[in-house]
């Protein structure tokens, strides 16, 4: 129907070319002819005359297909506009929804931050905590290592000091004993061992 319709705007249109045109060129050729004969009003009311057939006839002919053209056009605007204020709505909801997401995405991250802040937190002070009681064992230990390696010093000097002053003496006795006195000694030794037993 729509092809129709605009093969019968296309004869129209070509009938009010046609008539406009030998409008127009009648007054031409009357004025041509005429030369100067005429006075300013028979130039005046000629082509006023063809102007005002031409434009009744363009209206007859062109009323209704321009019509049906704007009311086209103005329903393809209204459902332009209807899309157009539905695709807003659309888009106004979807930016809604993503801000809402971003907003719950952002508090989300947030807390994860702060969760991952205070565990941190509390990991930093578990492990200072532990490096301080390790850091104690170790002193603990490395006082007692010490204080033994002391006390084994002290012993061995010790006995080092008894060993070299028994020396001392035993040669002190040697050098001071006479051989009578020495058999004395071991004398008196046995006789008290003999005695205990």
């Amino acid at each position: 129907m729509k092809i129709l319709t605009t093969k019968i705007d296309i004869k129209k249109l070509n009938m009010s070319l046609i008539v406009g045109f030998l409008m127009f060129a009648a007054p031409l050729q009357a004025l041509a002819s005429e030369g100067e004969k005429g006075g300013v009003l028979s130039h005046l009311l000629w082509p006023t005359i063809n102007f005002a057939i031409l434009a009744i006839t363009l209206f007859i002919f062109l009323k209704k297909p321009l019509k049906e053209f704007l009311a086209k056009r103005t329903e393809t605007i209204e459902r332009t506009l209807t899309e157009a204020k539905q695709a807003r709505l659309l888009a106004e909801k979807a930016l809604t929804e993503v801000t809402l997401s971003l907003k719950i995405k952002r508090e989300e991250r947030d807390w994860q931050l702060d969760k991952a802040k205070k565990t941190g937190e509390i990991e930093r002070q578990r492990l200072a905590q532990e490096g301080q009681e390790i850091s104690l064992r170790i002193k603990e230990t490395a006082e007692k290592n010490i204080s033994a390696q002391l006390q084994k010093a002290k012993e061995a000097i010790r006995a080092e000091a008894v060993f070299a002053a028994m020396e001392i003496a035993e040669q002190n006795i040697k050098a001071a004993m006479t051989t009578s006195q020495q058999e004395k000694i071991v004398q008196d030794a046995i006789k008290h061992i003999a005695s205990q037993n």
